[in-house]
Parts: structure tokens; sequence; C-alpha cells
């Protein structure tokens, strides 16, 4: 297949712009310690990075911290580094 004319051009041009768009990575950051999470519009993926401020349960005290990264790719974790730290 082969573009033709201006027309053509035009629609491959405004595709390849809107892909990179849909794909390129939005930080949004949390008030919960200085978490960050990178999703793009399209939500295909999201990265964790995640510095978060625990609550007190049986599990950890008061004053932990859930650090580490996770990523998922269509709704399902594929990468998944969390831990639990006392800064």
């Amino acid at each position: 297949m082969t573009v033709k004319g201006r027309a053509g051009k035009t629609a491959v041009i405004i595709s390849a712009v809107l892909a990179a768009v849909m794909l390129f990575p939005f930080g949004s950051h949390l008030r919960d310690g200085g978490t960050v999470i990178y999703q793009p519009v399209s939500r295909i993926y999201r990265v964790e990075k995640l510095h978060e401020l625990t609550a007190g349960t049986e599990e950890y005290r008061y004053g932990d911290f859930r650090v580490g990264t996770a990523i998922y790719f269509f709704g399902a974790e594929v990468y998944n580094e969390i831990s639990y730290s006392d800064e």
C-alpha cells in the first residue's frame, strides 16, 4: 500500500502524532509520601513509583513506608518490587 497525494501524507502524519500522544506517559503525584504514577492517555500501561506512608495495622507499624516499583500492562501486574522500610 502506498500513500499518494497530500491528503494521504497528512493522514499518516496525523495518525503518527495521535499514536505518540496516546502512548506518552504523564506523571501524577500523590500526597501519600511521594508516590508518582506514570500513565498515558490510552491507559494501556501504568508505572507506579511508590513511596507511601502507611497506617498502623497488624502487618506493619505506623510510620513505615512502602517503597518500590510496580508495572501494569492492560490492568495485569507484570512487575512488582515493593517492600516496606522505616526510613
